[in-house]
């Protein structure tokens, strides 16, 4: 469809694709705005950001794992009552945040890594404390990327 007024000033109306305007006058301009996103598209790309923002959570959920409580357990506690700096008792130590999830097992880790997390204790971590560990971190980004994105819009508004 095309529109002509007195000034010889054409516009034309692209029907196939919708939003599309060319203006021609003596010179030649072209205002194209893009097609709007199907609904495919928009899902494809939902798709796509909640499966970066899970596995960002699993990344940070172990990256977790190097936060120890006791932090400072380096050898067992064998005294039922007092422990010294740097001993913990069987079972102690735990690691992950905010929940933790990792805990020294008293019976598969070597004697030398008695009371403390070490590699052999990962295997018995609680599935259910990294389940929400990640959905934790999930809520974390997604609030995190929805406030950059309000904040941005407020800038351009």
């Amino acid at each position: 469809m095309a529109i002509q007024d007195e000034n010889s000033m054409r516009v034309e109306l692209d029907q196939d694709s919708l939003g599309s305007v060319a203006l021609s006058y003596p010179y030649q301009v072209r205002i194209l705005s893009q097609s709007p996103m199907t609904s495919r598209n928009l899902l494809a790309r939902k798709g796509i950001k909640i499966t970066l923002i899970i596995l960002m959570s699993v990344g940070l959920t172990i990256a977790s794992l190097r936060y120890k409580q006791p932090a400072h357990c380096e050898t067992l506690c064998r005294d039922a009552q007092f422990c010294q700096i740097g001993q913990c008792r069987f079972g102690e130590q735990k690691a992950g945040f905010p929940l933790p999830f990792v805990q020294d097992a008293e019976a598969n880790s070597p004697t030398s890594g008695w009371g403390k997390v070490g590699l052999e204790d990962y295997i018995y971590g609680s599935l259910g404390a990294f389940a929400l560990n990640v959905a934790f971190y999930s809520l974390t980004l997604w609030l995190f990327q929805r406030s950059l994105k309000w904040l941005f819009s407020s800038f351009q508004a």
